[in-house]
């Protein structure tokens, strides 16, 4: 009875860690997402020069959609309140809110150059974040196990 209990805690612990890990795949996907998402209203303002509520209804892709991230845009006509409430948090969300502040503040040749400002600044973040994912999942499995089999010990 106890080996059973000692090998589901060391099951739901290595469950925990991959499940931490996924969470930080998704973190970069919505990131890259939202870069896609931040170059369209570049282009769309720079190249076509259309009304912004128009390109807010005209962008789409599929893990913010799941988020429902453009149900919101649409209502709400702002980049920065849709991310917040759709529960982007932490530096992602300082991105968007300064690209946010930047829409339809100057003329299209202004803004462009804002635009690729962020846009730089975002990229380079995520690819920090890419590049420490294989440390933060070797992390995110370890410490769970680690812990799960501290405490089959203990209780054991």
């Amino acid at each position: 009875m106890r080996i059973t209990g000692a090998v589901i805690v060391c099951i739901c612990c290595i469950f925990l860690g991959i499940l931490l890990c996924r969470e930080e795949k998704g973190r970069i996907k919505t990131l890259d997402e939202i870069l896609f998402v931040m170059r369209h209203i570049r282009d769309e303002i720079w190249t076509r020069r259309t009304p912004t509520e128009v390109i807010f209804s005209s962008v789409c892709s599929p893990r913010l959609s799941q988020l429902g991230f453009y149900e919101i845009l649409k209502k709400e006509n702002d980049l920065y309140s849709a991310a917040h409430i759709c529960g982007i948090k932490g530096e992602e969300l300082a991105f968007i809110k300064e690209f946010s502040e930047k829409i339809g503040k100057t003329d299209a040749e202004n803004q462009k150059g804002e635009f690729d400002y962020i846009i730089s600044k975002t990229e380079e973040y995520v690819n920090n974040l890419r590049r420490e994912l294989p440390k933060k999942q070797k992390l995110n499995v370890t410490l769970p196990v680690f812990f799960g089999v501290l405490f089959v010990i203990i209780f054991l």
